[in-house]
């Protein structure tokens, strides 16, 4: 948020974790599900922002910690959109024994960081196999 401040002239910057299902089918084509699931830290602004989005097409919910909600959803764009870019393939591909294991080496290595930053556990992370 500090460096994003520098850019919006005092407006007040509101971290979200956004959750909308899209992937790329083929070049030139992909699938969208819609917008489905903002998360953004509780308080005034967070509350304003639900006010703006209030429709049934998204949902937004306030989260009390929002650090450990923004480090998961960073673990699971790590590991599915990275492998998915690097091998060319749907995020499926993920089932793949040898790319299962790559992507949970990279949400663990992920949530490492994370705790440093103040994300808390909310279970365990498995070793890769």
């Amino acid at each position: 948020m500090e460096r994003a401040a520098s850019f919006v002239q005092g407006a007040t910057v509101l971290p979200a974790v956004v959750y909308c299902g899209a992937e790329l089918l083929a070049p030139g084509r992909s699938w969208h599900d819609g917008m489905e699931r903002f998360l953004v830290p509780e308080g005034e602004a967070g509350r304003r922002f639900a006010e703006c989005f209030a429709s049934p097409l998204a949902k937004v919910r306030a989260r009390s910690d929002f650090t450990t909600q923004a480090w998961r959803k960073l673990g699971t764009n790590v590991a599915g959109n990275g492998l998915a870019a690097l091998t060319g393939r749907l995020t499926d591909a993920l089932r793949a024994p040898e790319l299962g294991a790559v992507a949970r080496a990279l949400v663990a290595e992920c949530f490492t960081v994370g705790a440093v930053e103040g994300r808390r556990s909310t279970r365990p992370m498995r070793p890769p196999s």
